[in-house]
């Protein structure tokens, strides 16, 4: 492939294949020369403060997570227990009864707690992708300042001269640009509501 003849200027992010992005103010009519620049977007999600901070909150709200299903299931437990030395007092339907009731309330808690993974890895997804819209927006802009025609993700090159790497310069612009993301899970600010207890006889 002749080099030369590339038109438009490629942004390649951290996702399958290529977004390519217009050159902005080169005309249709013109070959502009070619100027290759690279990022290193695996270093970006790693060191950017923006992805930081989405990391310890999520790690935050995953404990928070496992805490509340530690306590619930012990709960369970205890009611579980509870019921048995009870058992030689009531009826075999009754038994019955309250033991198939915290068996849907371990259940049910399972689901909460595939729930929970699902809602956290939605977040995360979504503040990524927020991440990676701010990726284009800088590396575009800094493409037309100093005029570059490719930009590549550095984990799709065997090897890269130095002078070529821009990734200092784009996590600068992210920090500043974008120095915090808007991260939020369905649920975690909602009052935790204990598993209800079954005391029926």
């Amino acid at each position: 492939m002749n080099m030369t003849r590339l038109r438009a200027l490629a942004v390649l992010i951290a996702a399958p294949g290529l977004l390519f992005l217009p050159a902005s103010g080169v005309a249709q009519s013109k070959k502009p020369a070619l100027s290759i620049a690279v990022v290193d977007v695996t270093k970006l999600l790693r060191d950017s403060k923006g992805m930081k901070a989405v990391r310890d909150e999520a790690e935050k709200i995953q404990k928070k997570f496992k805490a509340d299903y530690s306590d619930d299931v012990k709960q369970l437990q205890a009611e579980e227990q509870k019921l048995r030395k009870e058992q030689p007092n009531i009826t075999g339907a009754q038994f019955e009864r309250r033991r198939q009731g915290l068996g849907r309330q371990y259940v049910a808690l399972q689901r909460k707690r595939q729930l929970q993974g699902r809602l956290l890895n939605a977040a995360y997804q979504k503040a990524l992708g927020r991440f990676r819209e701010e990726i284009v927006i800088v590396v575009k802009a800094l493409s037309v300042e100093a005029g570059y025609t490719l930009v590549l993700n550095q984990a799709t090159t065997i090897h890269v001269a130095p002078q070529f790497d821009i990734t200092d310069t784009v996590l600068a612009r992210l920090n500043k640009r974008l120095p915090k993301i808007d991260f939020k899970v369905e649920g975690v600010n909602a009052k935790k509501a204990a598993p209800k207890r079954n005391n029926k006889k």
